[in-house]
């Protein structure tokens, strides 16, 4: 007797009549694929978003053609099964808008402009700095960028010269031979006789 016909046995004993073993629950039906929004807003289930993956609508397979999902991906059904799959196309970042030409002309109004249209320019000149403020401060630091790398390329390109040609005058100077001075010949008759003196000292050392 194993345990759970010892615990049936008990259960009779306690309660006089046997005790019915419930049922086991209905399993639950099994799920296919992913469920997934196409463009229309309509579902469709899909067991894998690739070449060979099936496709369902509710129990039918899904109809042949061409389908979008909301994110943009695209594939192709035949018979209920994926053909052909299109990713998303990524998009491109927008390209900085050069406002230098506006904003030029903008400046060249500005001081051009009467008296009694300044409060226009005032105007015009800070719906610019609210919409594209942004862009010009950012061509601006580029602007400085470019041209601080530019100066310190020349002036590295300059001192680099520099460098060679102080190379060359060292090279230069060590490759001449070392000439000592030649003495002009000692005329005692135009010495004083301070000078004889000191001469004679001299050489007798």
């Amino acid at each position: 007797m194993n345990r759970k016909e010892a615990l049936e046995q008990i259960k009779k004993l306690v309660f006089g009549e046997e005790v019915p073993t419930p049922a086991p629950a209905p399993a639950a039906p099994e799920v296919f694929g992913t469920e997934y929004e196409l463009a229309d807003g309509s579902s469709i289930m899909i067991d894998k978003l690739e070449v060979g993956g099936i496709a369902k609508i509710g129990d039918v397979v899904a109809p042949d053609g061409v389908h979008s999902l909301e994110d943009g991906t695209s594939f192709e059904i035949k018979e209920g099964i994926i053909v052909a799959v299109t990713p998303k196309e990524e998009e491109k970042p927008a390209e900085p808008i050069e406002m230098g030409k506006e904003l030029e002309a903008l400046n060249k109004f500005a001081e051009n402009a009467p008296a009694e249209q300044q409060p226009i320019v005032t105007i015009v000149k800070a719906l610019f700095e609210n919409v594209f403020g942004w862009q010009i401060r950012e061509a601006q630091e580029r602007a400085t960028r470019e041209a601080a790398i530019e100066v310190y390329k020349t002036g590295f390109e300059k001192q680099k010269e520099a460098n060679q040609e102080l190379v060359k005058l060292v090279e230069f100077l060590a490759e001449e031979p070392v000439v000592q001075p030649v003495q002009a010949p000692v005329d005692f008759e135009k010495m004083t006789p301070l000078e004889r003196f000191r001469f004679q000292k001299q050489n007798s050392n």
